[in-house]
């Protein structure tokens, strides 16, 4: 890479972006992983795992079995959103997934919060400040609701 110039797979003639790489398979031989991180989340474990967080230690709406222990019942009057995020490595190297999935979600699901392009455009600076002087990769973000169940 030159100063200043661009990430780029050099084979034979032919140079690839490194932000264009997803897909591109006839590069793997010289060093370019095509295949994107994936996170497949199974949402009726997920729903499970959220009504429990909502539930541990809250006596409103726990129940106790004879032992005076929470029953796994616990009914919870909370929703659970679902959203999808999609980030380029530009950000996720500079910032936690958890940390940026808070934001969003508030922006996204909270009346009180700032609308959603302004919590983007904090995100992408925070996370380009990280990079500090040195080279900063593309810093990309989409977000899409699925469902509240």
């Amino acid at each position: 890479e030159k100063k200043g110039g661009t990430s780029r797979v050099i084979a034979g003639k032919t140079g690839l972006a490194m932000s264009r790489s997803i897909g591109d398979w006839d590069h793997g031989k010289v060093g370019v992983i095509p295949d994107p991180i994936v996170d497949v989340i199974d949402i009726q474990e997920l729903r499970g795992d959220v009504e429990r967080r909502l539930c541990h230690g809250n006596a409103e709406g726990a129940t106790t079995d004879d032992e005076g222990d929470n029953e796994t019942s616990c009914k919870s009057s909370g929703k659970v959103h679902l959203f999808a995020i999609s980030a380029t490595d530009g950000l996720l190297d500079e910032m936690a997934p958890d940390v940026f999935a808070y934001r969003i979600g508030h922006s996204l699901y909270k009346e009180e919060a700032p609308h959603i392009l302004p919590t983007f455009d904090a995100i992408v600076v925070e996370a380009a400040e990280g990079w500090g002087a040195r080279y900063r990769d593309d810093i990309a973000i989409a977000v899409s609701k699925i469902a509240t169940l």
